[in-house]
């Protein structure tokens, strides 16, 4: 098949360009634009913050280089380019991109001279945390910190400032506000948190049983993984052992809540036998501040997104990174922190974050979260976020907004659908039938989590790879990119729940729905196109609008027609929404996926397919050779890659031990460091042995390419006489 030429996120603002929010205010000071909450330009304060309340507080750093970052990440989308899907990794980023040593001590240096402890952070994670007291940060930034709400809720009413000096490299400064709002975009069903019975075992076809929600009181089937299976067809897959990548590889998933070790434990206890699913591997990892243990209205998120993202990668680990909502952090450093972790860490190739986040500074959106997102995607990593529930009106302002969140461009934005399923006699799906936007609002749901978000991003522009049918000319990034199922019909999770106040947990089954659940089904299907390529697949958006633009429904899409995402608040106050239509929508993005022939079709046509160098001869003997002489060979390399293919080898570096032994002859080889070899193409290099003692040498040749035989190691022997 044709190779596709992906095209690279271009545009956007602030995420690759976030020192353009600084402007000068002064001629030692500049202030960092949009770092005000909305919330504290319309509320009306009710006092200055006490002077001498303890505040922690988080530099983040800008990348680096911002033009080589606009470079690199544009030729890891560009199939003509030999970078294309090279990734890199958390070292490499921190030495081309991250803050320099002297940039770190310097703004280091700052901070402790206007008083402030520093109590966290890195270079390798980009970010400085420090604690002081309000007053401190008053002076320091150049802000004025108001209450608001009531005495728990605070924010600076000015933009924050900083040294002029610091203008390329200070993206900006989290914790001097806590109005922002982050919470899990999911639905629980009103039939909920009833004590564990054994669900009624209808049939053993397929993978499983059907559930039935009788046991529950109340009526009809609910999905399990095996009637997703049927209705959005993996068991091609699955009867292949494509089921997740590689045990090396992970997803990382975003909570404010450590159930881990509960879910493990509902695994030993057998609760998941009817689910016919392998046991969930992997852990948590607290290091964003502390282990808050279970949180009571976070954990059912979390179960949610392991359950079903283990679902639909089975054979995938999982990471869970907790944030602390009981800690001293406000939301964004949570956020700022766990997602950080798990892209600082790069130890899973997809990062989901199933949470609405509303009312933070703009610049939190474009130069906090922009930056970590950035170094995700250079490293190979995809970003799968929640569309939201609430319809056109994620943030109940009484006018269209988005999950902000969602919005940047690296990040792949998931909306929801609902459907009416075929259910057989004994309670399993059994095919796909047609779905629409999810939005489940009735009178007695208004305000509630029940309608798919998506609409026009107010913060990013509109990146190159986002047209097609469908797209408005907007100049806006638009949401959602894709959908998945939300409701109708829920899914069913097991979970420990605390029964009332009682401290004491007990297994029970819950159905929910909601974007929540459609972000990490993408999030396996990731997996799933790891498996089949071999290698991750990076940010999938560039690929998603290829693949839609170019094959629709050849290519595994479903397109949704019906239904809209208008919402009414608990009040009465309705936001018209948009309708779902032929293609691109602002609903359910391009929609949802039959996922064989979606990871089938990006496997195919968005893969890497790499060079492969071939060096004759494959070892050099340079037999005996007197004391003092030299004997030369010379040594073919050659990108043994198709024409067709396009792709380009680079050499990147060559290192030998045994050195001067063994060394260049430099007047007999073509072969240059960072020489890019087109497919066909060779170049020749000449190695010398030069004896110094009598007696046998060896040694060996390291070229390091961007090959997928990499790297070539050439031994070398000799004797001298």
């Amino acid at each position: 098949m044709q190779r596709a030429l992906v095209t690279a996120v271009l545009v956007l603002l602030g995420t690759l360009a976030p020192s353009a929010l600084l402007a000068q205010v002064s001629d030692n000071m500049v202030a960092i634009h949009g770092n005000v909450a909305p919330e504290a330009q319309k509320l009306t304060a009710l006092g200055a913050v006490a002077t001498g309340k303890v505040l922690t507080l988080e530099i983040q750093f800008t990348p680096r280089n911002q033009d080589e970052v606009n470079r690199l990440l544009a030729d890891q989308q560009d199939s003509s380019s030999p970078l294309y899907h090279k990734w890199i990794t958390p070292k490499e980023y921190t030495k081309r991109f991250g803050p320099t040593e002297a940039d770190y001590a310097s703004v280091s240096k700052w901070i402790t001279s206007n008083g402030f402890q520093i109590t966290g952070g890195s270079r390798a994670e980009s970010k400085i945390r420090f604690t002081g007291s309000v007053d401190q940060a008053q002076k320091a930034f150049a802000t004025r910190i108001m209450n608001f709400k009531d005495n728990d809720h605070f924010a600076n009413i000015t933009e924050a400032k900083v040294p002029v000096q610091f203008q390329p490299i200070v993206g900006e400064v989290t914790g001097l506000q806590n109005l922002g709002k982050l919470e899990p975009v999911l639905r629980p069903n009103r039939i909920q948190m009833r004590k564990l019975q054994a669900p009624r075992k209808f049939s053993t076809t397929g993978l499983q049983p059907a559930y039935n929600l009788g046991i529950l009181g109340g009526t009809g089937d609910t999905f399990a993984p095996a009637d997703l299976y049927t209705f959005y067809d993996e068991n091609p897959l699955l009867a292949h052992s494509i089921n997740g990548s590689p045990q090396n590889d992970c997803i990382g998933i975003f909570g404010d809540t450590n159930v881990f070790a509960d879910i493990l434990a509902d695994w030993t206890s057998g609760q998941f036998t009817g689910f016919s699913l392998p046991p969930i591997i992997g852990g948590s990892d607290t290091s964003a501040e502390s282990n808050p243990g279970v949180v009571a209205g976070f954990d059912t998120e979390a179960y949610l997104d392991i359950e079903w993202s283990h679902a639909t990668a089975p054979g995938d680990p999982i990471v869970l990174y907790v944030g602390n909502p009981l800690g001293s952090f406000t939301f964004e450093q949570n956020l700022q922190d766990a997602i950080g972790a798990a892209v600082h860490q790069n130890r899973c190739g997809a990062i989901n974050i199933s949470y609405m986040d509303c009312n933070q500074p703009p610049s939190f959106y474009t130069s906090t979260m922009g930056s970590i997102f950035t170094q995700a995607a250079l490293q190979g990593q995809s970003v799968f976020v929640s569309a939201g529930d609430r319809g056109v009106d994620t943030c109940e302002l009484g006018s269209p907004n988005v999950n902000e969140l969602s919005a940047n461009p690296l990040v792949t934005s998931v909306g929801g659908t609902q459907t009416t399923p075929n259910f057989d006699q004994n309670g399993n799906d059994v095919g796909f039938t047609t779905e629409s936007a999810w939005n489940q609002e009735t009178p007695s749901t208004l305000g509630q989590n029940t309608v798919t978000g998506g609409g026009a991003s107010q913060v990013f522009s509109k990146p190159s790879y986002q047209a097609g049918s469908g797209v408005p000319n907007d100049g806006a990034r638009d949401v959602p990119d894709v959908a998945m199922l939300a409701g109708a019909p829920f899914v069913l999770i097991a979970l420990n729940t605390d029964s009332g106040n009682a401290g004491v947990d007990e297994l029970a089954f819950t159905i929910v729905g909601g974007t929540s659940l459609a972000a990490p089904l993408w999030s396996g299907i990731s997996r799933l196109i790891q498996q089949v390529n071999g290698a991750r697949p990076g940010p999938l958006n560039p690929g998603i609008y290829y693949l839609a633009n170019n094959g629709y429904a050849s290519n595994g899409f479903r397109d949704v027609l019906n239904g809209n995402n208008t919402y009414t608040d608990a009040d009465g106050q309705t936001v018209q929404g948009f309708s779902a239509g032929q293609g691109y929508d602002l609903t359910t993005g391009w929609g949802t996926v039959d996922i064989a022939d979606f990871v089938n079709a990006y496997s195919t046509t968005l893969a890497p397919v790499t060079g492969k160098l071939q060096i004759t001869p494959a070892a050099g003997n340079f037999g005996a050779v007197k004391v003092g002489k030299t004997k030369t060979i010379k040594f073919h390399v050659r990108n043994a890659a198709t024409k067709k293919s396009k792709v380009s080898v680079i050499l990147l570096n060559a290192s030998i031990s045994n050195f001067p032994i063994f060394a260049f002859n430099n007047k007999q080889s073509t072969c240059l460091i960072e020489q890019t070899l087109a497919p066909g193409k060779s170049c020749i290099f000449a190695m010398a042995f030069s004896p110094t003692v009598t007696g046998p040498q060896t040694d060996a040749l390291t070229i390091d390419d961007n090959a997928n035989n990499e790297p070539q190691v050439i031994k070398f022997k000799g004797s001298g006489k």
